[in-house]
């Protein structure tokens, strides 16, 4: 009647419709059901610590502080969270200029409950190439990805501006440690 490698073939797409349709399941109700807004409770810049121009480039480094409650994004299907910080600012010619200064994998549902740093310094440097850093008004952001153990990573950002996440940039280059 059926050979075995017929058998093997019913038997095989009977297992993949059978995960796609437990994958679907999992992405609907991570989707519909969980909740995906962490805690924000501070974000500000504590000060810019250096701005200076080189080759034609403006180079930044910010000091800021945070405290973060990022618990409630961890639940069955999170494997880990990957956050960020991000300062955004316009500048001639390109309105819309945005620089991860800052970032964090978190493992845990433990390590996510309080999240904070304070003066602490941007893991990255901001660079223009055009040397339009100075005197920018800019914003910084938290961001955040989830990660599953199943389904699509999932790209955030905070929704509301918190604290003094808007500041203007010095006018002169130097230090101010």
């Amino acid at each position: 009647m059926h050979n075995a490698w017929n058998r093997w073939n019913i038997i095989l797409m009977f297992l993949m419709l059978n995960a796609i349709l437990i994958i679907t399941v999992t992405q609907i109700t991570n989707k519909y059901f969980h909740e995906t807004t962490p805690l924000i409770h501070k974000l500000e810049l504590h000060k810019v610590a250096r701005l200076r121009s080189e080759r034609q480039r403006d180079r930044a480094v910010l000091l800021f502080d945070f405290d973060l409650d990022l618990s409630k994004l961890f639940d069955w299907n999170c494997k880990q969270v990957f956050l960020f910080i991000e300062a955004s600012y316009s500048a001639p010619g390109r309105p819309s200029n945005r620089a991860v200064i800052w970032d964090e994998v978190i493992h845990t549902k433990e390590h996510a409950k309080r999240i904070q740093g304070e003066k602490v310094f941007s893991d990255y440097e901001m660079d223009d190439f055009g040397q339009h850093l100075k005197g920018a008004n800019v914003t910084l952001k938290i961001g955040w990805d989830v990660m599953p153990y199943v389904g699509f990573v999932g790209k955030h950002h905070q929704l509301k501006f918190l604290g003094n996440t808007q500041f203007e940039m010095p006018t002169s280059y130097g230090r101010w440690f």
